[in-house]
């Protein structure tokens, strides 16, 4: 059962040495056979691979014994060919009836296409975040470049409803006054970008004048018409 199951599983005694191993965790029949009794310094040292792997496991597994429960990890492997490889690792203490280490279950999955997927959703998370934080700031600033000619049209309409205008001349400055103020309006509301991704827009209610609301509505889009 063991050696068929998907996952690799390797049991070690109370010294760290290994005890069993499944084909899934070393292919090599004949490695498999000679690490029995050894250690993972000896594996390390066998196929030359940094001690450092074996330091961290052997701490791992002093750590599973001091808290005597089981004890979850990842370890990332280097390849030949220079990539990583990621294992999901499990360490788990089996005691015999009087309290004693008897058995060291390590069992694990390999996780490298998930971690690629997470690093690929990682990716695309910033990007898109970058593209947002982008979008917004071309937002502002345009709204910004809009104000500043609006500003100026509105001033110098204020200067001309001084000046002495026909009633047809007039009602074209309304009309132009009234259409500035929409405009700077809908500006305005571009500039609150932010709250609009973050849901947070409130309605505000006012109290106006209908009638006139609606001469200001025709007025708007008379020329259009």
């Amino acid at each position: 059962v063991l050696n068929s199951i998907p996952s690799d599983i390797v049991v070690f005694d109370d010294q760290h040495r290994y005890r069993f191993l499944n084909p899934v965790a070393v292919r090599d029949p004949g490695l498999r056979a000679w690490l029995i009794g050894k250690d993972d310094f000896e594996y390390c040292r066998a196929k030359d691979k940094p001690l450092d792997i074996a330091q961290r496991r052997r701490a791992l597994f002093h750590q599973a014994l001091e808290n005597d429960s089981e004890l979850t990890f990842e370890e990332a492997l280097k390849k030949p060919d220079g990539s990583t490889k990621w294992h999901l690792r499990h360490f788990f203490p089996v005691r015999d009836e009087a309290g004693k280490l008897k058995l060291m279950i390590g069992y694990g999955l390999d996780i490298t296409a998930l971690k690629h997927t997470q690093q690929e959703l990682e990716q695309a998370k910033e990007q898109a975040e970058a593209l947002a934080q982008a979008k917004q700031q071309f937002l502002a600033n345009m709204s910004h470049e809009i104000r500043t000619p609006l500003h100026a049209i509105q001033g110098m309409a204020r200067w001309l409803e001084k000046e002495p205008l026909s009633e047809n001349q007039r009602n074209y400055l309304q009309t132009l006054q009234s259409s500035g103020r929409q405009l700077l309006t809908i500006v305005n509301d571009v500039l609150d970008i932010s709250k609009i991704e973050a849901g947070k827009v409130m309605l505000d209610p006012q109290p106006f004048a209908l009638r006139p609301f609606l001469r200001q509505l025709l007025d708007t889009h008379r020329f259009a018409a």
